[in-house]
């Protein structure tokens, strides 16, 4: 995706000020969970604290089940203000809890359960703004300028975490990344000023003011069984994201008793990863035009096995760097071609709980795989953890290939053209 087309999309300063909204936040809880990792591995030494420290959030992710009906039922913008000043002051009570001598890894278990809280109903909620005022033809670009944003940020949340905020110690690190949420609710502010809510617009009929959260849930749920492309691709997008859950937790263990280069080597991988998936978000639009959706996505879970594979045995940090770059960008065309598809199938009225449904089985699944690829280590070793993401690659490239549902998917977009 170039630059001019990127301005085209969003034309208007609203917009602009949104996605700087949304770039500004995913910066600030990547931050926030770079920085909150690494005191408390610091403060136990432990890898299965950090997989107990990922698992209990899941209590968080069952806000997601309803999130998504609330995010189309009420004013999106509202919505966000509120979301940024919860995490502003869930992050202001980590300097007085340590000032009090009260810090723990109980406690940081605690604020990330409280910041992913919040999260499901900020993403889905940015997500159904931008959607809601785009052409039907640019969602596969719209998709792909809101991953590689996304990427950007966490390139961006990564290097300050690593460079700046962890030697600054615990009190500054959390103050300054609670001073972002500030900086992203003002920019809101002045942008609501601006832009309506062309959502809360179009939910005031009679008709939908009679349904109520119960009928909303029912019907969000009934559409993605009932709808073979998605009943049969979400299973498998979660088995992706539970196999690379370890990835997530495991880096910190990797910079510092694999390859031996402490805080750094941690921040240096937390970039790598983005840094891929930036690559990947930038040519994903280009290779979903010119390839099929199934060969395209069954070649990069191939390409990112295979990069596990070299990961795992790799002992320099500039070859698990690169491991991490290829790993990132394969996963990066893969995603952003999967939410192609479920951008095409599901209609408009649906995408809020859409997405923050997925947005929640996707979290619950993350939690389990943090908490297994933890006490597995302990047990089988960190190299045999990854070798096992590989095999999870592979084997689920295989599954998509034959994926009868997506044979039809594709047969019907060229019937369509």
């Amino acid at each position: 995706m170039h630059i001019s087309e990127f301005f085209h999309l969003f034309k208007s300063i609203a917009l602009r000020n949104i996605i700087l909204c949304y770039s500004i936040s995913r910066m600030a809880v990547t931050i926030n969970i770079v920085v909150t990792y690494w005191f408390v591995w610091e403060l136990t030494n432990s890898a299965t604290v950090l997989g107990f420290l990922g698992s209990i959030t899941v209590v968080a992710t069952l806000t997601g089940l309803f999130s998504g009906i609330i995010v189309d039922r009420y004013n999106k913008f509202k919505l966000l203000i509120i979301s940024d000043i919860s995490r502003f002051l869930i992050l202001l009570l980590v300097p007085i809890v340590y000032f009090n001598d009260l810090v723990s890894w109980g406690y940081f278990s605690i604020m990330l359960l409280l910041m992913n809280v919040v999260s499901q109903f900020y993403s889905p909620t940015i997500r159904s703004i931008l959607l809601e005022r785009a052409n039907e033809k640019n969602l596969s670009s719209i998709n792909s300028s809101l991953f590689i944003i996304e990427q950007v940020s966490l390139i961006m949340g990564a290097s300050i975490a690593g460079i700046l905020f962890i030697p600054l110690g615990i009190t500054n690190a959390y103050l300054l990344t609670a001073t972002l949420f500030i900086f992203s609710f003002l920019l809101i502010l002045f942008t609501k000023k601006t832009m309506s809510d062309k959502s809360s617009i179009n939910t005031t009929s009679t008709k939908e003011n009679s349904r109520t959260i119960l009928t909303d849930f029912k019907e969000t749920y009934i559409f993605i069984f009932k709808t073979p492309v998605l009943a049969h691709s979400t299973p498998l997008i979660l088995f992706l994201f539970f196999s690379f859950a370890p990835v997530f937790i495991l880096l910190s263990v990797w910079s510092d008793e694999v390859l031996g280069k402490g805080a750094f080597g941690y921040s240096m991988m937390e970039i790598a990863y983005p840094i891929g998936m930036a690559i990947g978000g930038v040519c994903s639009n280009y290779f979903y035009k010119k390839f099929s959706t199934r060969t395209l996505i069954t070649f990069c879970l191939i390409f990112a096995g295979i990069s596990t594979l070299f990961f795992s045995f790799s002992r320099e940090l500039v070859l698990s760097l690169f491991c991490l770059m290829v790993l990132g960008s394969c996963l990066a065309v893969a995603n952003v071609s999967l939410v192609n598809i479920q951008t095409k199938v599901v209609p408009e009225y649906l995408r809020g709980r859409f997405f923050a449904t997925t947005q929640t089985f996707i979290s619950l699944v993350l939690p389990l795989g943090y908490s297994l690829s933890g006490y597995l280590t302990s047990f089988f070793g960190i190299t045999s953890i990854f070798i096992f993401i590989s095999v999870s690659f592979l084997l689920s490239s295989l599954i998509f290939f034959n994926l009868n549902s997506i044979k039809v998917y594709e047969k019907s977009l060229q019937l369509s053209n």
